[in-house]
């Protein structure tokens, strides 16, 4: 008798500290889903303060608090003002950069420094940027349009009508289309490469241009000294 009483204290103990036992198990990601079960997430990994979780879902990256079942929206900034929200974020953008479909790019160059770059031709720091690399011969650039106008999407179809992609595309960003009048082709072949280039942006989380993988890492807008640092001496 005495043991199948002990034995039923013990179950009764463990079904009452279940929760708890629950919370200490180490799985943050069955809390998340339990706590918040519309959320779809990618990834869950701890963050830079203990206890608290960094969740990416989507663009969008989360901070949940397994304790207390709270998930948070905001920037992590350390006290050297580094913020690290954006740095996961372009961390993740990346790498998803890195999967991307090279051959359906316009490619320009054949240099050792490689360049994979999202740009809309309208945008003024895009058209800085690209005034920056085009200055240099030891790049292989591959560039996907990203269009945030109707505008700049007959620009884009303009430069992938050409039969010289890359001396249209100089063209463009040139400003020599702004205030002139331009013919662009009827081809099922570009409409599906625009559509294509969108749907690698969107794939990629972009959010705005221009943004940029340059040997592996990312350059969100025209951050001219970080582009030149990692590209090295000419």
């Amino acid at each position: 008798m005495r043991k199948k009483a002990f034995s039923a204290v013990l179950l009764l103990s463990l079904i009452l500290h279940a929760p708890l036992l629950f919370a200490q198990s180490g799985d943050p990601g069955a809390s998340l889903k339990k706590s918040f079960p519309g959320l779809k997430f990618e990834r869950i990994q701890p963050s830079a303060i203990k206890g608290l979780y960094e969740v990416t879902a989507g663009n969008q990256i989360f901070y949940y608090s397994p304790e207390s079942e709270i998930l948070m929206a905001g920037e992590m900034m350390t006290r050297d003002g580094r913020n690290l929200t954006h740095e996961r974020k372009a961390e993740i953008v990346g790498t998803r950069i890195r999967a991307l479909p090279l051959d359906r790019a316009l490619k320009m160059g054949n240099g050792g420094n490689r360049v994979i770059e999202f740009s809309d031709p309208d945008c003024g720091y895009c058209r800085r940027a690209s005034e920056f690399l085009s200055g240099r011969n030891d790049l292989t650039r591959y560039v996907f349009f990203f269009p945030l106008s109707t505008e700049s999407e007959r620009k884009i179809r303009y430069i992938l009508c050409a039969a010289d992609g890359a001396k249209a595309y100089k063209e463009v960003y040139a400003g020599k289309l702004d205030s002139a009048g331009f013919e662009v082709c009827n081809s099922a072949t570009v409409d599906e490469t625009i559509k294509a280039h969108r749907e690698a942006g969107i794939r990629a989380g972009i959010e705005g241009t221009p943004f940029f993988s340059i040997n592996g890492h990312p350059v969100a807008g025209a951050d001219l000294p970080l582009m030149e640092k990692l590209l090295g001496a000419k």
